[in-house]
């Protein structure tokens, strides 16, 4: 092994599982989703105890802290993680390691202390209940974090730079996909004594004396709760300590793993190792925000307060009408008396979150308070007197505090004004108002759809259309490759081609209802037609698990007796079983729909649902329901029940029959043909899963959300079926690219000089190497963006050219940004699809050039414009009474000027360069436009000059316009930081949220693009020109989307102007 020198450093090389690198993209999946709900989770905490006054207590804030340790956490190990797993990326210098291990450390250790602060918290709370505030004020919280912050800091600073003196000489593959001590330790051939005495010592003074405080702690709060004499006493106290005792735990207990793994396991495989690391390092920011969100009620509350508040707040600033104002208020209302039914304390709590959320919304906007009218206030009275006669257990929720939402409470009423009122609006007892009595069979039923959400019904049709088209094509290409295909005629595919059946009928039966109630409110469906869907929905459901079950049968067969496979599954046994199992679907359904139809029906007509389902039809009657409650219940069992424990029999035959195979390639072989269908068992059960876990244990979770889950239940499995089929199955894969794809591409001519050392007449773009099969369906997504990309910024122009108000200068340069976006996009997109499509890669030399100058220029372009915006919001926040009177038209005329000046003179020398450069190498571009350094690189004599030349340019620009925009918003902070109120303070730094959200949009695919390039030295060539064209496509595309959002001025003339034309039409 040679040297790696000890100079600048050694190069390491990151290991992720090994043995199993051709998973490493399935691996990714469960790494994003942890590092996903771990920023969602934790920045939610941060968010709810920000904005939440009653949590700014000395124990919410100790959350805080770990909320910010697990996210430092988290963003020390995601870059390397997910590089390793997505592009392979396993190189990382010793200084980049030195950094990452740093981080790693010193956010473990500290949020050990967090733990530690947080049990002295408790401590104080229990021990000392009447010293609490004055002993935890808020200096001594500040200072607490401070000692946090410094201890772990000055803990692990000495490390890397022990490290750094060290030879590395050995291997330089670490054990892991991240840096750590240990593991750059073991790499070292010089005496790494110290640095081991110096870990030793540290994890002693930290994790050991941190425990052993935290136990201490524990054992002064258990003597002190024993000595209380109410049990019921003991018992909430007791109670305040359950989310910490489950955070110390879910820390605690992956580090003694970790340490016994490594103490006592050391010759186990390395992927345990690597696991060990991973949940120790990943669990805790995952499992901490979600304890505490569970566990503790004001977090709990928190959320669904702020969540609450953002949806009613995008509402209530729509609100331009008393019509529109009166059907939101109505709204609430149902939601109040249809939640008042249930009679039971949570839902009371429920009902009065969702109430307090849409107050906040209120307050915040106050929109609403000053157009309250007087009859309006009545029908709240009217309400709440029925809502407190129809539930005797809910008056204490629904009172002034709840009905105070829309700011003028009936309950502020004199008490004979309020008396009068009573009697005037008194209901009977337990009937709410207009509702039907008859015992009879309805004519009709009402399906509400997802009530508390009717508002946006209509966007989220959108995504459950695309799963039905998804679904309905998916289905029908697998059943129509299956018949055409004589290959497929084997049992495996004809059960396949059941399951694409049933998965048809199963999502016809109930999305296009589900359509025309969120798009058109076509709400009415027929008693008989509601029956029948009912019966569709139960009956197919429980053939498309029979079908699963056979398919797990068939695998059985195939691989525990593959010679008597064909004998065993013949086709009259095919045809047998799928009788069976529709038979089966068709027997155990049909009572159903015969034990709805003799119930009486006397209450209200509405359905709670979007679509029939059975217990929600059956909740209606006024009868005797226990019948169909059993039977449904017994149903379940049967056929839930028995499918899965045959399919785990079948499993577990096949998992003995092929550990016993003798080779690794065998057993991975037999495996993999079970791979599809695990997937679409999954993908049917987990969703089943999930609605049966939130009817059986969330009575606090929202109506709307289990009607959300029992849509997706229905939904998911049809269109992830043929989607999981039709990529792990080769043969019905390439049936599809057969298909679909245009073959027998014409190769690209290799060469076309004028000489044989001079300038090309033409050169070919060969489009993203390596992807040319799915070019077609890369082309759509592309396509879409250019679509967006136009409207948008278009809109933009229009816009503000036609609204006088918006004539200044951030809007100027809006203008310029939209325009820039505009060349941007049409310059690269038109020839890309063009290769997608047509396989029209050959471009002139000279429209290369061409090309290559509007690409280069016009990214200076943006970038200027970034700087010029960050400018404009510096005067309008530090200099407001001299905004006018700085940005005067003529200076936005020479900031311009120079934008366009900067751009083009920065490129055209890159121009002259290229266009002098001698080619006599191959004519091939292996990129979707002409960009410099791909073209330079066909060149055969030296291009150092443009090399070079196009480093000091990149410098000269992203480096001096990041560092204009970073001082700006210095100042800005600055400014900002100063001002004496906090909604002061809030309004300016919303004012510059868009231009933030839009650099980030810039920036961002540019670091990837440089990181890709930096260290990406072994990821595809395909993935290179991905980055790079969402480099050049993501901000045209998100720039208008993003001002058009986050600026109200614009996003109101963009409704006035689309409502306008919708009413003359």
């Amino acid at each position: 092994m040679p040297l790696l020198g000890n100079g600048s450093g050694p190069v390491f090389l990151l290991m992720g599982f090994p043995g199993l690198e051709m998973y490493h993209r399935w691996i990714s999946i469960p790494f994003c989703s942890v590092y996903l709900i771990a920023l969602l989770g934790n920045s939610t905490i941060l968010v709810v105890i920000k904005t939440n006054r009653s949590l700014h207590e000395p124990m919410y804030v100790f959350l805080s802290m770990l909320a910010l340790t697990d996210l430092g956490l988290s963003l020390s190990t995601l870059p390397t993680v997910l590089g390793l797993f997505w592009f392979n990326i396993r190189e990382i210098d010793f200084n980049a390691c030195a950094v990452q291990l740093f981080f790693i450390h010193t956010f473990s250790f500290m949020e050990s202390s967090v733990l530690l602060a947080m049990a002295f918290d408790r401590y104080v709370a229990i021990c000392s209940p009447l010293q609490y505030t004055s002993i935890l004020t808020n200096s001594v919280l500040v200072k607490i974090g401070l000692a946090i912050a410094v201890r772990s800091s000055a803990i692990v600073f000495p490390t890397p730079l022990l490290l750094r003196r060290y030879r590395y000489c050995k291997s330089n593959l670490l054990s892991h996909p991240f840096c750590l001590h240990q593991d750059v330790l073991k790499l070292s051939c010089s005496d790494s004594r110290v640095n081991s005495i110096y870990g030793l010592c540290v994890v002693l003074s930290t994790l050991v004396i941190d425990s052993l405080l935290i136990l201490l702690s524990y054992l002064k709060i258990i003597r002190t709760v024993t000595a209380i004499a109410s049990r019921e006493e003991r018992l909430k106290a007791f109670n305040t300590c359950v989310s910490h005792i489950c955070v110390v735990l879910i820390f605690f207990i992956p580090v003694i793993g970790v340490s016994m793994v490594h103490r006592f396991a050391r010759h186990s495989s390395p992927i345990v190792h690597i696991l060990m690391a991973d949940v120790y390092l990943l669990i805790p920011p995952v499992l901490n925000p979600i304890v505490y969100s569970v566990k503790t009620q004001p977090i709990r509350k928190g959320v669904l307060r702020v969540m609450t508040a953002q949806m009613w707040e995008m509402q209530v600033f729509r609100v331009r009408s008393r019509s529109t104002l009166e059907a939101m208020l109505s709204t609430v209302l149902r939601i109040m008396m249809y939640d008042a039914m249930s009679n039971t304390e949570s839902t009371a709590m429920e009902i009065d979150v969702y109430l307090s959320g849409f107050r906040m919304a209120i307050r915040r906007s106050k929109a609403m308070e000053s157009r309250m009218p007087d009859s309006m206030m009545e029908k709240v009275w009217m309400k709440y007197i029925w809502v407190r006669q129809a539930s005797k257990g809910i008056p204490r929720w629904l009172n002034q505090r709840t009905l105070s939402m829309v700011g003028k409470v009936a309950e502020d009423k004199p008490r004979s004004e309020r008396a009068s009122m009573e009697r005037k609006y008194k209901q009977p007892a337990m009937a709410p108002p207009n509702a039907s009595w008859t015992p009879s069979h309805p004519a009709s039923f009402l399906l509400v759809g997802i009530p508390g959400l009717e508002r946006v019904q209509g966007w989220i049709g959108i995504p459950l259309c695309l799963m039905y088209i998804t679904a309905t094509l998916g289905n029908s290409t697998v059943l129509y490759i299956i018949k055409t295909e004589p290959s497929l005629h084997k049992p495996m595919y004809l059960f396949l081609a059941m399951l694409a059946v049933t998965d048809l009928v199963l999502s016809t039966s109930t999305v296009p209802k589900m359509l025309s109630i969120f798009w058109l409110g076509s709400r009415a469906i027929g008693f008989h037609a509601c029956l029948a869907q009912m019966f569709f929905i139960h009956a197919f459901s429980s053939v498309e698990s029979g079908v699963l079950m056979a398919m797990a049968l068939d695998r059985y067969v195939a691989i525990c007796f593959p010679l008597r496979h064909s004998a065993i599954l013949s086709l009259s046994v095919i045809g047998k079983l799928g009788g069976f199992i529709l038979l089966r679907g068709v027997v155990l359904i049909s009572p159903f729909s015969f034990l709805a139809s003799r119930l009486p029906y006397c209450h209200h007509r509405s359905i709670a649902h979007s679509y029939c389902e059975h217990m929600a039809v059956v909740k209606l009657v006024c009868g005797n329901a226990r019948t169909n409650t059993v039977y449904g219940l017994f149903v379940a069992f049967i056929v839930v029940g028995f499918d899965i424990f045959i399919i785990a029999a079948s499993y577990a035959l096949i998992l003995r029959a092929v550990l016993k195979l003798p080779s690794n390639e065998a057993r991975r072989k037999a495996f993999g043909t079970c791979a599809s269908h695990i997937c679409v068992i999954l993908s049917l059960y987990i969703p089943a899963l999930f609605t049966f876990l939130t009817h059986r244990f969330g009575h606090n979770v929202p109506h709307h959300v289990h009607i959300m889950v029992a849509i997706l239940y229905l939904l998911v499995p049809p269109t992830l079926n043929p989607i999981v089929y039709g990529v792990k199955t080769k043969t019905i894969r390439d049936r599809v690219l057969t298909m679909f794809l245009i073959l027998g591409r014409q190769k690209p001519a290799m060469s076309a000089f004028n000489g044989s050392h001079g300038t090309p007449s033409s050169f070919i773009l060969l489009g993203i190497p390596g992807l040319e099969a799915i070019y077609h369906w890369l082309s759509i997504p592309l396509s879409s963006m250019y679509v967006v990309t136009l409207l948008g910024n278009c809109t933009i122009l229009y816009t503000i050219k036609t609204e006088p108000s918006l004539h200044r200068p951030m809007y100027i340069f809006l203008c310029m940004l939209a325009l820039i976006d505009l060349v941007l996009s049409t310059s690269t997109l038109p020839k890309m699809l063009c290769i997608l499509w047509f396989q029209a890669g050959e471009i002139d030399f000279n429209s290369c050039l061409v090309q290559m100058f509007f690409i280069h220029s016009f990214s200076v372009m943006e970038s200027t414009v970034l700087v010029a915006m960050a400018f404009d919001r510096y005067v309008a926040i530090c200099n407001p009474l001299r905004y006018d009177a700085i940005l005067t038209n003529p200076l936005l005329a020479k900031i311009g000027a120079v934008v366009v000046v900067r751009g083009s003179a920065f490129i055209t020398p890159i121009i002259i360069l290229t266009s002098r450069l001698p080619y006599c190498k191959t004519n091939l571009i292996g990129h979707t436009y002409c960009e410099h350094m791909a073209v330079v690189k066909l060149a055969c004599s030296s291009i150092i000059a443009n090399v070079v030349y196009g480093l000091v340019v990149a410098l000269l620009v992203v480096g001096v316009d990041l560092l204009f925009i970073t001082l700006s918003y210095c100042m800005i902070a600055r400014a900002v930081l100063a001002l004496p109120s906090k909604d002061a303070r809030h309004k300016a730094f919303s004012t510059c949220a868009a231009h933030v959200a839009v650099i980030l949009v810039s920036y961002t695919p540019a670091l990837f693009t440089i990181l890709t390039h930096r260290f990406g030295h072994h990821v595809m060539p395909h993935v290179h020109i991905l980055l790079a064209n969402f480099y050049l496509l993501f901000p045209p595309m998100l720039n208008p989307i993003v001002y058009g959002v986050k600026t109200k001025e614009i996003r109101d003339r963009v409704i006035q102007v689309v409502l306008r034309r919708k009413h003359l039409s």
